[in-house]
């Protein structure tokens, strides 16, 4: 697959990943306490990837903190919603700050691929801004969240997720744009 992806491009659905949304005044002083991520420094539309330890040191979670103007997302693998909300709630004193698993809610897609740039440019979808890690909603016909990744070091690839009642319209739609890549590429 991976030579076929210099060539053409593919859609990999993510099921299950962890989303979790953090709200309140204090959400980003609040996780840059407790995680390897600069959190503070992360403007509306940026990301970066991030342990969240424990006061040892020891990581609780892997997650890639995406901001906004009023919350902070967070996207990793499968599983770790419940552990990461109960970790960080158990130091909320006084700080204004809200947890919401919005895992059965979401789902992700990859797009990945030399061509991956050019299927999203094919539903008009301008991803050349986006640097490693940024993120912006997007309509493709539905709200989208478009997040660059870059998992495959040179090869593009983006991040999207999608609410799932929409997820097989949007998977449906970045189809009809993909280069096929040949069931005897899965080498």
């Amino acid at each position: 697959i991976y030579e076929a992806l210099q060539h053409g491009a593919a859609i990999i659905p993510l099921p299950g990943r962890t989303q979790i949304e953090i709200t309140g005044a204090d959400r980003t002083n609040f996780l840059h306490g407790f995680c390897t991520g600069d959190i503070k420094k992360l403007q509306p539309g940026q990301g970066c990837e991030a342990f969240i330890t424990n006061h040892q040191g020891k990581a609780v979670g892997h997650v890639l903190v995406f901001c906004e103007e009023n919350r902070l997302l967070l996207d990793g693998a499968p599983g770790q919603a419940d552990t990461i909300i109960k970790h960080l709630d158990r130091f909320v004193i006084s700080e204004r700050v809200e947890f919401l698993d919005r895992t059965a809610e979401w789902s992700d897609l990859l797009l990945a691929g030399s061509q991956a740039e050019r299927a999203l440019s094919q539903i008009h979808i301008d991803s050349a801004l986006l640097k490693r890690l940024d993120h912006r909603w997007v309509a493709i016909p539905v709200d989208v969240q478009l997040r660059r990744v870059d998992w495959l070091g040179t090869i593009p690839a983006f991040l999207l997720s999608v609410l799932n009642e929409h997820l097989s319209t949007v998977s449906a739609d970045l189809s009809k744009e993909l280069i096929p890549i040949a069931a005897d590429d899965s080498a």
